[in-house]
Parts: C-alpha cells; sequence; structure tokens
C-alpha cells in the first residue's frame, strides 16, 4: 500500500494499493509505490515474481553465474568457462570463470 492521502484536522490518512508492477514491502509514508524490477532476462529465471507486495528477483540459470549481483538476486549473468575434451580445473579461481584449465593429474602426458 502506499498514503493516497495523509491525515488533516478532518480526516485520517488513506492508503491505496500499488498498481500494476509497483510495490511496497514494508509499512511506511511513501506516495508512490516502487517499480519492479524488469523481466528477467534469458540467462536467467524469476525466482521470486512481482506483486504489489514483493519485487521481482532473477537468478542466473544453471550453467551462468552472477557477475553482477543486486540487494537479491543478480543483474548479469554470464555464461561458465567450458573446459575443452581432456581438460579439468586445474587450479580452483577466485570465482566461477576464473579457474585455471588443465590437463588432469590422473592423465598421463604422451
Amino acid at each position: 500500500f502506499r498514503v493516497q492521502s495523509s491525515c488533516n484536522t478532518t480526516s485520517d490518512t488513506v492508503c491505496a494499493s500499488c498498481e500494476s508492477s509497483t510495490y511496497t514491502q514494508l509499512w511506511n509514508l511513501v506516495t508512490a509505490c516502487f517499480s519492479c524490477n524488469s523481466r528477467c532476462s534469458s540467462d536467467q529465471v524469476e525466482t521470486q515474481a512481482c506483486t504489489t507486495k514483493q519485487n521481482r528477483i532473477c537468478t542466473c540459470r544453471p550453467g551462468w553465474y552472477c557477475t553482477l549481483g543486486r540487494q537479491e538476486g543478480c543483474r548479469l549473468c554470464v555464461a561458465l568457462r567450458k573446459c575443452g575434451p581432456g581438460f579439468g580445473v586445474a587450479k580452483p579461481g577466485m570465482g566461477p570463470g576464473r579457474e585455471v584449465l588443465g590437463v588432469p593429474p590422473w592423465v598421463s602426458p604422451s
């Protein structure tokens, strides 16, 4: 809900519901609801829908990782790197996509 009109000496505060694609999560004194996050991109999945009481949350699809987070969910996802045939992760990185690829130790060099 949002404040439609504030109280005065002759009337109480009047509240109104948020419009479509807008929300408020907490009781407050705002006169306009907040716009929901934009629709999720093709590399994301919607994990929480936009309603009049909550914002939309998008997270990365499997095989993707978040490079630009927001307070809840993710704003930008990037595909995970795939190891080529005969290769594996030789040294884990400080985050997805930053690992060093190499020949796995169980493969003997020829």
